[in-house]
């Protein structure tokens, strides 16, 4: 049976097994966004710390995994929010 090929016509893993390394279960994340969103969004986002500075909100907290990171993100988009950034921190 012919494997799937990426564009680049790398052949894609099987399915079940993810080529992707480097995130940590529960790895801490920060998403920052424009605009406030005050304290009472941390249920909306699954119990992650949000707090404005004014200008930006900061997201911030443990992330499950990758689905769970694009999840939130989808939330972000959904929300209509402009993002600003994303990044993992390190572990404290």
């Amino acid at each position: 049976m012919p494997r799937d090929r990426h564009a680049s016509g790398d052949e894609l893993p099987a399915p079940g097994h993810v080529g992707v390394t480097g995130m940590a279960p529960d790895s801490h994340y920060e998403i920052r966004v424009l605009g406030s969103l005050d304290p009472h969004w941390t249920a909306w986002f699954e119990g992650l710390q949000v707090h404005g500075d004014g200008s930006q909100t900061v997201i911030c907290g443990p992330v499950a995994d990758q689905a769970a990171l694009h999840g939130l993100l989808n939330k972000v988009c959904g929300l209509g929010l402009v993002l600003i950034s994303v990044r993992q921190l390190d572990p404290e």
